[in-house]
């Protein structure tokens, strides 16, 4: 994937309007169950992801469902377009908190938008899957963002194919990014203490006012792409079925 230069940074406290006390990245905790949100665009996450936290990965399903998966499951996901059509064993994330806590596993990792996007945005999440969890989102979950910057040494050599995957077959992506020349990667991070702190006096009516108070402390995080979006994951197999077929037509 060329050279790549990975910047590490905790979230501005200005951009997300909250006291940030800046943790040490990654985050060390002794205990157990911790939900670590972030965004998806591609396996590059994953494979940062899985080398900063070694994590279980939680895929989300399409009824809303949530499922365990191992390594290079979630990796093959990631290189798929479609949500899994299954049914998981947890109905929400306090499920998997407390599955977490029993089988004494620190991290745990959920793409709470449950498909990829192209990195420009924030899509919906499925909002189902934090029913009944309001400690936990309260008191357990971090924030991580992605953000895949164009090349800050030279605007001549800007890469033209970053790591977002939403159309192509997964062996022409990779090659594509195995051609680029550079690719920067920036992670934010934002801890479960920090937020705990800033929604303690907050008065929510319900779930959903929680989530997306959540959900827009995600978006301020980014610098770039952070705008939250009306927009579910599950049409990015619709709009990739219609990319194909476009591709094959010929147009006088």
């Amino acid at each position: 994937m060329g050279f790549i230069y990975l910047e590490e940074q905790y979230a501005n406290y200005k951009r997300v309007k909250i006291k940030c006390t800046k943790e040490h990245i990654p985050f060390i905790y002794d205990d157990y169950g911790h939900i670590f949100l972030s965004n998806f665009t591609s396996f590059v996450d994953i494979l940062y992801l899985a080398f900063r936290l070694n994590p279980m990965f939680v895929v989300v399903n399409k009824n809303g469902t949530l499922s365990p998966v191992f390594f290079f499951d979630i990796i093959k996901m990631s290189l798929q377009f479609s949500i899994p059509n299954k049914n998981g064993i947890f109905k929400n994330i306090e499920q998997v908190h407390i599955y977490a806590k029993n089988k004494k596993i620190h991290s745990v990792v959920i793409f709470p938008e449950a498909m990829k996007s192209n990195g420009s945005c924030i899509l919906l999440w499925k909002n189902e899957i934090f029913l009944d969890s309001e400690n936990v989102l309260k008191n357990k979950c971090n924030l991580i963002t992605f953000i895949y910057d164009v090349n800050c040494i030279n605007k001549k050599l800007n890469q033209i194919y970053t790591p977002p995957h939403t159309v192509l077959h997964p062996f022409i992506h990779i090659i594509h990014l195995c051609f680029n020349i550079y690719n920067k990667i920036n992670v934010i991070w934002l801890s479960e203490k920090d937020i705990a702190n800033s929604i303690r006096d907050m008065e929510f009516l319900n779930n959903d006012e929680l989530v997306n108070c959540l959900r827009n402390l995600m978006g301020q995080m980014k610098t770039t792409g952070g705008t939250l979006v009306n927009v579910k994951s599950d049409l990015l197999e619709n709009f990739v079925n219609y990319w194909n077929i476009t591709q094959k037509k010929k147009y006088l």
